[in-house]
């Protein structure tokens, strides 16, 4: 399935991940997402789903859900679990989101996290190889 998706596709499938973790009760407090915003968006997902197994991947999708060795299991749901994955990546790869992601960068204490590196003998001591 992933070489029959494109960056439109990964789009649609990010902003339904987005959607999804934004309507957490923690989260929903800081982006507001309206009742028809969702439904469009699902109605997106539903036709980008259903094309990807009827047509795009049909023939993918019948010998995976056919598989013995998927006996039980879904194998839809693994492949849209990575496609997830991957558009999520292709989101991220933006210069705009992955500047923002790198944003709290500038609110680390640095020293504090070189001085945890460094070799303290006695809680942390770094073995000595002898040759």
């Amino acid at each position: 399935m992933k070489k029959s998706i494109g960056g439109a596709d990964q789009e649609v499938i990010a902003g339904w991940v987005i959607e999804a973790i934004v309507s957490h009760p923690s989260i929903f407090v800081i982006v507001i997402i309206s009742p028809t915003q969702l439904r469009n968006t699902d109605i997106g997902v539903a036709k980008l789903f259903n094309n990807l197994l009827t047509k795009r991947c049909k023939v993918e999708f019948r010998a995976a859900f056919l598989d013995p060795e998927n006996k039980g299991k879904n194998p839809s749901e693994t492949a849209f679990g990575r496609l997830s994955e991957i558009s999520m990546l292709y989101i991220m790869g933006n210069k705009t989101a992955h500047k923002n992601l790198q944003g709290f960068t500038v609110f680390l204490n640095q020293q504090a996290i070189i001085d945890t590196i460094k070799n303290d003998p006695q809680t942390h001591p770094i073995p000595r190889w002898r040759f």
